[in-house]
């Protein structure tokens, strides 16, 4: 098995924060400029476009942050200090019935919190990495303090 390098981890974790900051910039921009020009010709509808716009704004800015996280964590795992399993609530139980993904929720020392879903064998292999390169890291239970 070859080492994981960063820039694998920070593609895995990155991919839907990538995809997102693309699609919300994009939309950001479209409604923002459909809603001045709608604004420019007197046309309805012009507050409506520039709130969407400013929605879409603030969704690339959370998706940005998200992103910054993953970088955060690929070059500097010992950011992460807990990990543990990822809970759906349980009025959603029917959410594991479509996906085959693993979900984890990684602490991190800045108080952030990053929700990690991947395919099994990328979290095991995920999971390994973190604890070669911060074996200070706690998983499971906090209270536990479980190292397994």
């Amino acid at each position: 098995m070859t080492p994981i390098q960063s820039k694998d981890i920070y593609r895995q974790l990155s991919r839907r924060p990538r995809r997102g900051r693309v699609v919300f910039g994009t939309l950001s921009l479209a409604f923002a400029a459909l809603g001045g020009a709608a604004l420019a010709t007197g046309g309805s509808g012009a507050l409506a476009a520039l709130i969407v716009g400013l929605l879409f704004g603030l969704g690339y800015l959370h998706v940005r942050e998200r992103d910054d996280s993953a970088r955060r964590i690929a070059e500097g795992p010992h950011s992460v200090f807990w990990v543990h399993a990822s809970t759906i609530p349980l009025q959603n139980p029917w959410l594991f019935s479509l996906t085959t993904l693993s979900f984890v929720v990684l602490h991190l020392r800045d108080g952030r919190q990053f929700e990690v879903a991947l395919p099994p064998d990328e979290m095991e292999h995920f999971i390994q990495w973190l604890r070669q390169q911060n074996p200070s890291v706690r998983l499971g239970a906090y209270d536990g303090a479980s190292q397994a």
